[in-house]
């Protein structure tokens, strides 16, 4: 049956601005023990039956394309009441692409609507938040937010339409995000604050009971770094922190509106407070595990990291990392999906977040930095690229070919864009700002000139990686869709532009001689190079080395010849060796861990978690 066609988008009657928050109450008569809710949101939700935390979520969708839930509701009466707060963004991110406040649902019992939203659905602004806060934790990110436990409810009354257009509606066809019980944790008084120890790398929500002796004003910071004393909380212009109103007494408060993460939570007071539980309350996407046996006891121990990082990365999509960013990115969303083949059951979770990149606009004709977001201007080339890697081993895995058809549209822009791309030299240009020429956080590969506003917009360079990745990635695609697109005279004009026929290797572009293993191993996995390139990028010799979030390509070019499995293995442990000896639960980013990007290095990393695939593919995890 179709969807909604009973139900209008409405909001509260109260003009409705950024970053706002509103409460829906909806009575309803089921003469079954079981009916279901259809809901749909601008920005993200939580849903109480009787009084009961029943399902809690953000949408992560365009404003063209929604996604819808649909949660079984198990009523306990004949007369059942719902609410839903909904907490609208209106402010754009990389996490977040901006569109009117709103909400749609229906209720459905015996397959009929017995409720749905209309003007009569009655509403409130949520006037404990503090509407229009506006502050920003990070630009990825996006918001974080104030409550003021002291401020009284307001009445509800009638809804108002919205004028919101939606293209198409579709079913985030995902399991729920599970919400667990509370941690334990360790608390140490400082002069004026408490740090709070979680144990571990913890995503969930913030859960706060505690005593206060008078009204006043709680700061919350939480992070995976102490290493100042406390929790890093200002870093540059990153501010990772909430703020809690208390009132006199006791103090009881969880917020299933905003995921944070990290290790440590810093709580900054007034007047002193006495802490009962003060915590992330830990969430998880609902999943099963594929056992597995490793008898190295350094390796089984890395592997257990590797698998509590995707875990930690991973809600109503992929996330490169929990604490800073909560994005979607295709050459970490990539690791993850190759990781998840192994380590999870199911293949859906990897089918929604294709179906969801796909949906982005690419107006010039790549994929948008994130999914979902609104501007496309800092697409990053090679990622778009990963893409179809990602497509390829999805239907290599899953034998799921039904998903070509529903991304064939983003498939072929992105081919069309590079063959386009593709000039009278029969290579690739570098793209012009503000596209970011970026493939990794190493020297000379991350290309931090976009964001230089004195640097020229356009340069005359061409690229080895782009151009290599493109080779590497059109034969999957002519695979896919039984296609025939000719790259041999890209491949021999990579050959006569980039290769040092003295030192066997391929420099990393035109305006310089420099060379990174990366590179070599993406041409070594087109069929590329010789002896010396080969063992020199083993070796990694007169080279920049490649990083955790690429290591899997020159993992690939190595097995080749199918004779480095102890070398690969040696090569994960040396790189992997500092996170555990650190007291690490979860990966880092690079390794450099937080002292990484000005201090602000992730420690939980999903790009990073790709030993869980080569211990796997190698034979170790059994």
């Amino acid at each position: 049956m179709s969807i909604f066609n009973t139900s209008s988008w409405i909001w509260t009657k109260e003009s409705a601005n950024q970053d706002d928050y509103a409460s829906f109450l909806v009575t309803f008569n089921c003469k079954t023990s079981e009916a279901i809710l259809n809901i749909s949101v601008d920005s993200v939700y939580a849903v109480y039956l009787n009084d009961r935390l029943i399902r809690f979520m953000g949408c992560s969708d365009y404003p063209y394309y929604k996604f819808y839930d649909s949660i079984k509701l198990d009523c306990s009466s004949n007369q059942n009441t719902l609410r839903i707060d909904v907490w609208h963004f209106g402010v754009d991110s990389q996490t977040y692409y901006s569109s009117e406040h709103g909400l749609i649902f229906e209720i459905l019992s015996n397959n009929k609507v017995i409720c749905s939203s209309n003007v009569n659905t009655p509403s409130r602004i949520i006037n404990q938040f503090e509407n229009g806060y506006k502050k920003i934790i990070t630009r990825q990110l996006g918001l974080s937010f104030k409550y003021d436990s002291t401020k009284e409810d307001s009445e509800y009354s009638p809804s108002v339409l919205i004028n919101k257009t939606v293209d198409e509606y579709a079913l985030r066809n995902i399991n729920p995000i599970m919400l667990l019980p509370r941690k334990e944790i360790e608390i140490t008084k400082l002069e004026h604050s408490y740090l709070i120890d979680l144990k571990e790398e913890t995503v969930g929500i913030p859960d706060l009971e505690f005593y206060s002796p008078k009204k006043q004003n709680i700061v919350v910071a939480f992070g995976e770094h102490i290493l100042d004393g406390g929790v890093r909380r200002r870093i540059s212009t990153r501010d990772f922190s909430f703020e809690y109103v208390a009132k006199p007494g006791q103090n009881t408060f969880i917020n299933p509106l905003r995921r944070i993460a990290g290790r440590y939570l810093e709580v900054f007071f007034e007047d002193d407070i006495q802490i009962n539980y003060i915590g992330i309350r830990p969430v998880k996407y609902e999943h099963s595990l594929i056992n597995k046996n490793i008898e190295d006891p350094y390796l089984s121990k890395l592997y257990s990291m590797c698998i509590h990082t995707l875990e930690c990365c991973m809600h109503e999509h992929y996330e490169d990392c929990p604490w800073r960013e909560q994005a979607l990115y295709n050459l970490d969303s990539r690791n993850q999906m190759l990781c998840g083949y192994y380590a999870f059951e199911g293949y859906e979770y990897q089918r929604h977040n294709l179906l969801l990149i796909s949906k982005d606009k690419m107006t010039n004709g790549l994929l948008s930095l994130c999914f979902p977001m609104k501007s496309d201007e800092l697409s990053i080339p090679m990622f778009s690229l990963c893409y179809i890697i990602q497509l390829y081993e999805y239907v290599k895995y899953t034998d799921d070919k039904t998903i070509l058809d529903d991304v064939k549209d983003a498939v072929y822009k992105i081919v069309n864009t590079f063959k386009s791309k593709v000039d009278s030299n029969h290579l690739i240009p570098y793209f012009s700002k503000p596209i970011w020429n970026f493939y990794e956080w190493t020297k000379g590969s991350s290309n931090g000139d976009v964001f230089d506003p004195n640097s020229p917009k356009d340069k005359s360079q061409y690229d080895l990686i782009i151009n290599a990745m493109y080779v590497y990635v059109i034969p999957m695609f002519n695979e896919l869709y039984n296609e025939n697109i000719v790259i041999d005279d890209v491949k021999e004009e990579i050959y006569k532009t980039f290769f040092d026929k003295k030192s066997h290797l391929f420099r990393m572009h035109t305006n310089t001689k420099k060379c990174s293993q990366f590179g070599q191993s993406l041409v070594i996995l087109i069929g590329l190079g010789d002896e010396v390139t080969y063992e020199k990028t083993k070796k990694c010799s007169d080279m920049i080395e490649a990083s955790l979030s690429t290591r899997g390509f020159v993992y690939d070019a190595l097995l080749k010849d199918g004779n480095n499995k102890e070398f690969i293995l040696q090569d994960i442990k040396n790189r992997y060796n500092n996170m555990i000896d650190e007291g690490a639960t979860t990966v880092y980013e690079t390794e450099g861990g937080a002292d990484d990007f000005g201090g602000s290095g992730s420690l939980c990393h999903g790009w990073s978690a790709l030993p869980i695939y080569y211990l796997n593919i190698l034979g170790v995890a059994k």
